[in-house]
């Protein structure tokens, strides 16, 4: 048997692998690091079984290498494995703070990724015991914080609004702790501003998530007047700045807004951020913009900027399934509102071979025929050489996530709107398509009776039909429901030639909303 003498310099060995697995940007790179170090940590094992410091490494490689596992049941078992190491490397410590903590963090991540809701809270609850098992002997920052996190986490977990509240408490009171120990700590108050900006999403009341944004980026300001280089809070400061925006009515404010998010993330770039989330919120940001401005060749612009960053997200996770979706919505954005035709069909066209790409990986997620369906009707509208064969695409698409989701209101709506734009193109069965269409618009409506959007696509089947007063009773439903709609749609949609003089219709659009609760037979 080897001695400890020797085994010692390998546990070295894989330690200074295991670090640079951490340090490296290149994904192969540490793929490579972390193999390596879990094999030192194993020979160690095979010849010593049960010592504490190869236990512990062996835990934190398996924990490491669970980022890169793409399969969600694969992913956990390697986490399960390596909380069951982690557990017995703190037997062998005595419990020490070091090893409880390692347990407490894997734990906590754990349940961030656990899908099952009742095993996340138990997970969440374990974690909070192994803190409260180190609170008794320290009062270690980092143990206060991780219960913060825990205490935050139950929150978003809790069954009422007053239990949620007492973990809410709960947390802020260990954050001021930490914060009382170690008051210049950039890390802990980056932290803190994440947690206020997560909670600011589960908010309901907009003074009140208003003032959990101001109260993060307070936060990240002052973390990053500690420590200027943190990339992570550029990052996170971003990300609050493009919520805001996201939510502020004023285009030329919004604008504003997401011009500083930009430069906090690229600032967090240029700092060694993370390339694919930094990346990813870079693309969003430009295709935000892009759907800002009314300048079509700066709309583009932006455009093709958030590819740029979309690409570079790829380049850093392949065949990740969220950046071709976000990719495929701003593409999809962009060709709908494009005033250049040609512009408009290229990201059309493009749209559609990212969202059939989320198809490909994620073959039961429903909205990625929807989407896809969506772009293809769009592109119909565009192409008047190919209308009918795309709208026909567009409908085995919309019967696709049909299949996924049955019974979604929004999928049958977009079905029989296929189907009115084919009533429309092609007089000859005009009326064998409005009945297909009514068809769906019909069991939309009884999943959703105040669905907007339906109540529009009636009225035009009704104006089709040259029959005003179901028209009427139809819009005004519409106009009552999505109060932001303007009488442009309707003054610019050519299935209301037939009644567009009709000084009733003529009436309706000029008073505005009208609230209709029950529409007449």
């Amino acid at each position: 048997m080897m001695g400890a003498s020797i085994m010692h310099p390998l546990i070295h060995k894989a330690d200074e692998l295991l670090d640079r697995a951490r340090e490296d940007a290149d994904a192969e790179a540490v793929r490579q690091h972390l193999q390596d170090a879990e094999r030192l940590y194993r020979v160690v094992l095979e010849e010593m079984p049960g010592l504490p410091d190869a236990l512990s490494g062996l835990g934190h490689v398996l924990w490491d290498r669970s980022d890169s596992v793409e399969d969600p049941e694969a992913r956990l078992a390697l986490i399960e494995e390596a909380i069951q190491t982690l557990t017995q490397a703190a037997e062998k410590h005595s419990f020490e703070t070091t090893s409880i903590l390692s347990i407490a963090e894997v734990l906590l991540h754990t349940a961030s990724i656990e899908p099952d809701e009742g095993r996340s809270v138990g997970l969440v609850h374990e974690a909070t015991r192994w803190l409260t098992r180190a609170d008794h002997f320290t009062d270690d920052v980092a143990v206060l914080r991780n219960q913060a996190r825990a205490f935050e986490m139950l929150s978003e977990r809790a069954e009422d609004a007053k239990e949620s509240a007492e973990y809410v408490m709960m947390a802020e009171e260990r954050f001021a702790a930490a914060i009382r120990r170690r008051p210049r700590d950039p890390h802990l108050l980056h932290l803190w501003g994440c947690v206020l900006l997560d909670r600011a999403a589960r908010e309901e009341d907009q003074d009140r998530i208003d003032g959990l944004r101001i109260e993060a980026t307070e936060k990240f300001a002052e973390a990053v007047r500690i420590e200027p280089d943190f990339e992570p809070t550029w990052t996170w400061w971003g990300r609050a700045l493009f919520e805001r925006a996201e939510e502020e009515p004023d285009p030329a404010r919004a604008d504003r807004l997401l011009r500083d998010a930009g430069e906090h993330c690229a600032r967090a770039l240029r700092s060694g951020g993370d390339a694919y989330g930094t990346n990813k919120n870079l693309a969003l940001i430009h295709g935000r913009r892009a759907g800002l401005t009314e300048n079509d060749e700066l709309s583009h612009n932006h455009v093709r900027l958030a590819e740029g960053y979309y690409a570079s997200a790829l380049a850093a996770r392949p065949h990740e399934p969220d950046v071709h979706r976000a990719w495929g919505e701003t593409l999809f954005d962009h060709g709908v509102h494009a005033s250049n035709p040609e512009h408009a069909r290229a990201s059309l066209e493009r749209a559609i071979d990212h969202y059939a790409t989320v198809g490909r990986l994620e073959p039961d997620d429903a909205d990625a025929p929807f989407w896809e369906g969506e772009a293809t009707a769009e592109l119909a509208h565009i192409r008047s050489d190919a209308a009918l064969s795309l709208l026909e695409r567009a409908m085995t698409l919309y019967d696709r996530s049909n299949d996924l989701r049955p019974g979604d209101p929004d999928t049958l709506n977009r079905w029989g709107q296929a189907y009115l734009s084919r009533a429309h193109l092609c007089p000859e069965v005009q009326e064998d398509m409005l009945v297909s269409a009514v068809e769906f618009f019909v069991n939309a409506l009884e999943l959703d009776p105040d669905h907007g959007q339906t109540h529009y696509n009636l009225g035009c089947v009704a104006a089709m039909r040259e029959d005003v007063e179901t028209a009427l009773v139809h819009l005004a439903c519409w106009r009552a429901v999505e109060v932001w709609e303007t009488r442009d749609r309707v003054d610019e949609d050519p299935k209301f030639d037939r009644i567009r003089d009709d000084s009733r219709l003529q009436a309706l659009l000029a008073a505005g909303p009208t609230a209709i609760t029950e529409p007449t037979d």
